[in-house]
């Protein structure tokens, strides 16, 4: 049977300096990199025969729903339960997201982004949700939008930004997917002008390059760039109409 080696980034504590460490892992079919980390976990031996302890990193659905493998491969953002091991000749180097604090190994702490989305005023109270109302019922009615429900809040989009990054105050894109669905909900309508303040305010819809990066790293395809491009026109007006009102 193959063998690969499987080289990953390792922190044993936000305070502390990252080491590599290397191991060696059969490769059976269909075998994913969250597989491989399974099974250095079991026996967590590197190469060169030295016991270390399991790796640790983010995992829940093990079919690309959760988000939460979402680690860097090989140089690229992409979730651990839907990489295979076939796709490589060489060496699989994990890394975790750089645009996130560090927990320990490859998981990291997604809380920026939480705290984005508070930001943002993304949310309801669910104050008349009902058949005719708020995310989920346009999630059913209306396929331009329900699209942008799809955000698994993995983090891909901000890893791949460059203006995602400790010079920034820009939020990411993933704000864009919850923003837009909120703002076109009846649920949604007694937020909407304090999201719209956020997204005219410093680290909002303007602060975004237009790298479109985002789209091309985002897993469930969501059209972030057209996100961007709606967020701007209605942020515009509705700068418009406060300028104009006084």
């Amino acid at each position: 049977m193959a063998r690969t080696l499987i080289k990953i980034r390792r922190q044993d504590d936000p305070m502390d300096l990252p080491y590599w460490e290397i191991f060696e892992v059969e490769v059976e079919p269909g075998m994913t990199v969250s597989d491989a980390l399974e099974a250095i976990s079991r026996a967590p031996v590197t190469s060169e025969g030295n016991p270390t302890t399991p790796v640790l990193w983010d995992c829940s659905c093990q079919s690309g729903l959760c988000g939460g493998c979402t680690m860097v491969i090989n140089g690229r953002v992409r979730q651990a339960c839907q990489v295979l091991l076939e796709e490589f000749d060489g060496p699989v180097v994990l890394q975790p997201l750089t645009k996130f604090p560090i927990v320990r190994d490859l998981k990291v702490d997604r809380g920026p982004m939480l705290a984005a989305l508070e930001r943002h005023s993304c949310w309801t109270d669910g104050a008349g949700l009902g058949a005719a109302d708020g995310p989920m019922s346009i999630a059913k009615e209306e396929e331009e939008l329900s699209v942008f429900l799809d955000c698994m809040m993995c983090g891909a989009c901000s890893e791949s930004c460059p203006q995602v990054n400790p010079r920034s105050s820009f939020s990411g894109a993933f704000v864009f997917s919850r923003v837009i669905p909120l703002n076109r909900s009846r649920a949604g309508q007694d937020g909407a002008g304090q999201r719209f303040a956020a997204l005219a305010s410093k680290g909002g819809v303007a602060d975004c390059a237009g790298a479109e990066n985002c789209e091309r790293a985002c897993p469930r395809g969501i059209p972030l760039v057209k996100a961007q491009a709606m967020l701007s026109w209605d942020t515009a007006l509705y700068s418009a109409r406060r300028f104009f009102r006084g």
